[in-house]
């Protein structure tokens, strides 16, 4: 007859060892990827802020260039006093159709807005971008 201690394997207490580990991992995995997708849209509201604060940046130096006086009549010069006119320095002439750049709630401060492929709208806060000085 041949003895228990003998025989090679698992038992069922290793089995349930090894379930519970993997248990605890998954759980752990799935609790820090849940937010994903709402990080990713809060990220490309803040990117797509950056890039417009930093185009209306460039314009409103361009336009300031013009030593006579009479904005934008230089070359690439857009008179970007509203949240609205904005959207043309976009590249391309404007952003696309599932961002919405409009006024803030205050004077000369813009909100932009965009929806996700899943229905989602993420919207900034307020910011204030160089050369807009009032609301449209």
């Amino acid at each position: 007859m041949r003895s228990l201690r003998n025989i090679k394997g698992f038992n069922l207490l290793d089995t349930a060892i090894t379930i519970g580990v993997v248990g605890v991992l998954g759980v752990t995995a799935v609790g820090s990827f849940k937010d994903i997708s709402s990080n990713a849209g809060t990220a490309a509201v803040n990117a797509l802020v950056a890039d417009i604060q930093d185009a209306a940046k460039v314009n409103y130096y361009v336009c300031q260039g013009d030593v006579a006086g009479n904005a934008g009549t230089i070359s690439g010069c857009v008179n970007a006093s509203t949240c609205a006119t904005l959207n043309t320095l976009y590249i391309n002439g404007g952003f696309p159709t599932t961002v919405v750049l409009s006024d803030g709630v205050s004077v000369g401060l813009c909100n932009i807005s965009y929806t996700a492929s899943s229905g989602v709208v993420y919207s900034s806060a307020d910011f204030g971008v160089a050369g807009v000085s009032a609301a449209s």
